[in-house]
């Protein structure tokens, strides 16, 4: 009996960690690739033959409102490069533009909601070699990555909400936010690649880290911004090119 019960106990011990491990993989993995196609009678993400389930087949497949799902832009494209979300708030926890594909994509209609799937926080992937534009307003439930390594240039004109938080720039792609004002008190991180900010553009009193990748110089010289009480962390250079590390500058 005892060693009955020593025996279970140690299995015990050894199966927890794995069944935890194996839920914590799960979870990280349950995420819903939708490939966009663009064969519907219009451009709206909820009709009938503009998505399919996977980058080879031909079954049709409905995106849902959910922090699991992934919406790929790429080769599957048959017709339609106007992609347009017709549900305000529409949840998702990544847009990806496939480095299979060299097409162009203008993503259209109503807000944008980005939330993360287990530990992952949300992101817009960047793979293409063709310039995309990105004109749905962006809200955050968690801090954004605009990732990707593509060399085509990815416009913003949407309004966003980013509330505390924030966005993070990695990979060497380039990203242009092209709105008057971002919603956003928390810290913009910049490792690598590219964000530029049109202008004239106000951050409303965010925090702007930059680690790598570079922030182009009228983005910092903009007034709005600068009036604004933004703080910025920078290496020793010209504003504008590759830095790294952090000093502290603050521009009242």
């Amino acid at each position: 009996m005892e060693i009955s019960r020593f025996f279970g106990a140690s299995l015990l011990r050894v199966a927890a960690p794995v069944l935890l491990l194996f839920c914590t993989l799960l979870s990280v993995q349950a995420q819903t690739l939708y490939y966009w196609s663009g064969g519907g009678a219009n451009a709206s993400w909820a009709t009938a033959g503009n998505f399919q389930n996977s980058p080879t087949s031909n079954v049709n497949s409905t995106p849902e409102s959910s922090d699991q799902t992934q919406l790929v832009f790429g080769a599957r494209v048959a017709t339609g490069l106007v992609a347009s979300n017709a549900t305000s708030g529409f949840n998702v926890s990544a847009l990806i533009f496939s480095n299979t594909s060299a097409q162009s994509f203008t993503i259209t209609g109503s807000q944008i909601e980005f939330k993360k799937v287990g530990s992952v926080n949300p992101e817009i992937r960047q793979e293409s070699s063709a310039a995309q534009t990105i004109a749905t307003g962006i809200k955050l439930a968690e801090p954004l990555t605009l990732g990707g390594n593509g060399t085509g240039l990815v416009t913003m004109t949407g309004a966003w909400e980013a509330g505390t938080k924030g966005i993070n720039k990695t990979g060497t792609s380039a990203f242009f936010i092209d709105v008057a004002s971002v919603a956003n008190s928390g810290t913009v991180t910049i490792s690598n690649g590219t964000l530029a900010l049109r202008s004239g553009t106000n951050l409303v009193g965010g925090v702007i880290q930059l680690r790598g990748g570079a922030l182009p110089r009228e983005s910092l010289l903009s007034p709005d911004p600068i009036e604004s009480g933004i703080n910025y962390y920078f290496s020793p250079c010209l504003l504008g090119q590759s830095s790294a590390g952090a000093n502290l500058v603050t521009f009242m």
